[in-house]
């Protein structure tokens, strides 16, 4: 508020800035203030000629009506940014994020008038998603929306349909050719045939990934190569679900009914396609089919948790020798520290101080669980980007990064 507020003075009908200002009072908790500037910033947006304005306008709409308790609202701003997302503004992001709010509408065990003949669509619209058939894709989610317009499996699937149109971006080097493929499934299989599991052991979904899904799962696993016993043996019970974007990720968590009634910053977890649970990990297939483009990686995030329990158990005793000259060269040895995940709560404290460094996103910052994972997920990503990755990570907070670099010298056994 304090920046926009002169840029307003100077504009004060620049429908941007009030777009910038209202998402701003909705995040101090003012939706009614949000909505009320909301109001004024229409009148002054012409769709037609500003169509990336007025779906941004539409998408904070929705969410301070969802704060304000307004859900009618929230379903109309809701849907206009989704339409307007994948429409003419072309703004996939926007698109993304309105479908999601849409999900978080959608009570767990909602049951619509068509459920038999919107599950048999969702079916449909999933086994193309997996075959690459975008276009049919979307005529199977339009379908479903003609029966059911508050179906938001369906904006879902229109959604990363969308999304994957778009993205011309090719496989990861990693993953480049069919050989490589092969040998990273191949790898992973040998590693938890030798933790006495196997692919589909771990992975109840296994058996309907693609080849490009099974390799980028088994990329993502095997960052963590020497540490995979101990992560497993965190929670032995424990799945991996990698949950197909035509099915709610709540129906593979035995806690739904528990975790769908809490809210974490500011998502509905029944909203979300990527936690771990109390007991399972919960994974959206998307995801997995994103980040083997070099998108955001899930599933090597997802893994991150269970990789700092598995460290913090090892202490510093198991920790491999790069592991423990860099604590030492931090001063996080167990001559300064008591345990190992003292020493990692202190890389987070520091680097949410607000001194030189910073956490790798801003999602790092919210937890010392979410500033492991996020470290971790850019350590094993070399591909430069916006999001995490080595080159971000270096910058922002060089001591993570070679804490987590020599983690990774110490157990990765990719190929």
């Amino acid at each position: 508020q304090a920046i926009l507020r002169p840029l307003l003075a100077a504009a004060p009908e620049d429908p941007e800035l009030m777009v910038l200002a209202a998402e701003a009072r909705r995040q101090e908790g003012d939706p009614a203030g949000a909505l009320g500037l909301l109001a004024e910033a229409r009148a002054l947006v012409d769709a037609e000629k500003s169509p990336g304005v007025a779906a941004r306008l539409a998408f904070t709409a929705a969410y301070a009506s969802f704060a304000a308790g307004r859900p009618q609202d929230t379903l109309r701003y809701g849907r206009e940014a989704f339409a307007l997302g994948v429409g003419p503004a072309r703004d996939t992001r926007v698109a993304s994020k309105a479908s999601q709010l849409l999900r978080e509408l959608m009570c767990p065990d909602f049951e619509a008038p068509h459920r038999a003949e919107v599950e048999a669509g969702l079916e449909r619209a999933t086994a193309a998603f997996q075959r690459g058939d975008w276009d049919a894709v979307q005529l199977e989610a339009q379908a479903i929306l003609q029966k059911e317009p508050d179906e938001a499996l369906a904006f879902h699937l229109f959604a990363v349909s969308e999304q994957r149109r778009v993205d011309d971006r090719p496989l990861i080097a990693a993953l480049a050719t069919p050989e490589q493929r092969t040998a990273l499934i191949a790898k992973l299989e040998a590693e938890l045939a030798a933790a006495g599991t196997t692919p589909s052991g771990l992975f109840p979904d296994w058996g309907g990934l693609n080849e490009t899904q099974q390799a980028k799962v088994a990329h993502s696993a095997l960052s963590y190569g020497a540490l995979l016993p101990d992560m497993l043996a965190v929670r032995p019970a424990r799945s991996i679900h990698l949950v197909p974007p035509g099915e709610s990720c709540t129906n593979r968590d035995p806690d739904t009914a528990r975790t769908a009634k809490h809210d974490a910053f500011g998502r509905h977890w029944y909203g979300t396609r990527g936690w771990v649970g109390r007991r399972d990990v919960v994974i959206g297939l998307e995801d997995v089919e994103a980040a083997a483009r070099g998108g955001y990686d899930t599933v090597t995030h997802e893994l991150g948790h269970l990789a700092h329990a598995a460290l913090e158990r090892r202490g510093f005793e198991g920790a491999g020798p790069n592991t423990r000259i860099a604590l030492m060269r931090q001063g996080l040895g167990p001559d300064q520290l008591r345990s190992f995940g003292e020493a990692l709560t202190r890389r987070f404290d520091e680097a949410r101080a607000g001194g030189a460094a910073r956490p790798v996103t801003d999602y790092a910052g919210t937890c010392v669980e979410e500033y492991v994972a996020e470290s971790l997920m850019a350590a094993a990503n070399p591909i430069p980007s916006p999001g995490p990755c080595q080159e971000r990570l270096q910058a922002r907070d060089p001591k993570m990064a070679a804490l987590a670099e020599a983690i990774f010298a110490d157990i990765s056994r990719l190929p």
